[in-house]
């Protein structure tokens, strides 16, 4: 069977990969063989999926599937698509990283500090105490279920919100439907995004949810940008509504220019956002355990795994 590999990977680490594969495995780099039967790549086209008459896999090396490759994806709709999820604790990590820096103003008094100013100390503070206050997690996958897990340890009253799961207790987190998120919001103090961007959730979080939160509500983003309506975002952070915001993707991302701004509205002048350039997944040894999450889907599709669960494109994950 031929894995071909259409991502930067370092040569160290796919040989790694290629020694952890059942004897009659071929892994390749660069074009790829038209005999090629698993194909692990972040945004496939058209033209290479049409190219590949063997195929019969495709392998997206991280989690979601971005609006372009679903595109692509639907135009063979026999393909067997899998996501890697080798990243959840580090982005879940990141999710409560960016909640307790916004919480706690932690990059305000930071450049205080650094400049000299020890006036944060004395002053009427503005941090919020998370202890006690209502949290909804947008998304209850592999990166929603640990970061539902610490909030509800750091005593937040958390409820949650699943594609399709029907109203279940899952431990100390309340778990419903999509339909149910426009009252849920209402009634957060906390928004955390964790979902995918698929044509359900793409802008679910609009004007009227954000403006239906409590005042002083704090929204992390750890999803993907355009499941949150930019300009209302914007405007509620710049109008005080919202105690801050924490996001680590955006609406906007660079190609070579590493200079694009991440929306087109001024987030960085807003003093109670804290910007993160959607490096939450990535940390020492990322690749490593990259490589072996993809190893052990290779196998698991190679003995036909019952457990696997592919994505659904049409439904976007």
């Amino acid at each position: 069977m031929r894995v071909h590999l259409l991502f930067d990977v370092e040569p160290g680490v796919v040989q790694v990969f290629r020694d952890s594969l059942p004897d009659g495995f071929v892994v390749t780099l660069g074009e790829a063989p038209s005999d090629t039967e698993i194909l692990v790549s972040g945004r496939p086209t058209p033209e290479l999926l049409a190219s590949l008459v063997d195929l019969k896999v495709v392998i997206i090396p991280f989690a979601g599937l971005i609006p372009a490759s679903r595109e692509s994806l639907l135009t063979r709709p026999e393909l067997k698509v899998y996501n890697l999820h080798h990243n959840a604790a580090a982005t879940a990590e990141k999710a409560i990283e960016l909640l307790m820096a916004v919480a706690k103003l932690t990059v305000v008094n930071d450049r205080s500090m650094r400049s000299g100013l020890w006036s944060p100390r004395f002053d009427t503070s503005d941090a919020l105490q998370l202890d006690g206050r209502s949290v909804l997690v947008l998304g209850y996958g592999e990166i929603g279920k640990r970061v539902a897990k610490v909030c509800s340890a750091l005593g937040m009253k958390v409820s949650a919100v699943k594609r399709r799961t029907g109203q279940l207790v899952d431990s100390e987190v309340k778990v419903f439907e999509q339909s149910a998120f426009s009252r849920l919001i209402s009634e957060s103090e906390v928004l955390m995004v964790c979902a995918p961007l698929t044509p359900e959730t793409e802008g679910l979080v609009n004007r009227a949810a954000l403006e239906s939160m409590p005042k002083e509500g704090i929204v992390v983003n750890i999803g993907r940008g355009p499941i949150i309506e930019e300009e209302a975002l914007y405007d509620c952070l710049r109008s005080g509504h919202l105690h801050g915001a924490g996001l680590d993707v955006w609406w906007q991302y660079p190609n070579s220019n590493s200079d694009t701004a991440p929306s087109k509205f001024p987030f960085q002048e807003l003093y109670n956002v804290v910007m993160s350039p959607h490096n939450g997944g990535t940390v020492v040894g990322t690749e490593s355990s990259r490589m072996a999450a993809l190893s052990e889907l290779v196998r698991g599709i190679h003995n036909s795994d019952s457990g696997l669960r592919p994505i659904n494109v049409e439904l976007g994950y």
